[in-house]
């Protein structure tokens, strides 16, 4: 990586905590979402479960993203009697 490309600016990893808000925000998500989303990721350095890096932290956030986005609607439409 070139020493005057900006760390997390696009896909590269690890972002900026700045660029995860911005980029939830363009999303129509909440801050507080993209925090969580950015402190799972600190947490496990930017790798998977089976310690290999993520190279494109915007998959990562879409798929984030995704499964909210899925529960929030299953949530909308389940039926009340749905155990």
């Amino acid at each position: 990586m070139a020493a005057n490309k900006l760390q997390g600016y696009g896909k590269d990893v690890p972002p900026l905590a700045a660029h995860v808000h911005i980029y939830f925000d363009q999303q129509g998500m909440t801050a507080q979402e993209a925090t969580q989303f950015f402190l799972h990721h600190e947490a496990s350095n930017w790798c998977y479960a089976g310690g290999q890096p993520i190279r494109d932290w915007k998959e990562e956030a879409n798929k984030w993203i995704w499964e909210i986005l899925s529960v929030q609607n299953w949530r909308r439409i389940k039926p009340a009697n749905f155990n």
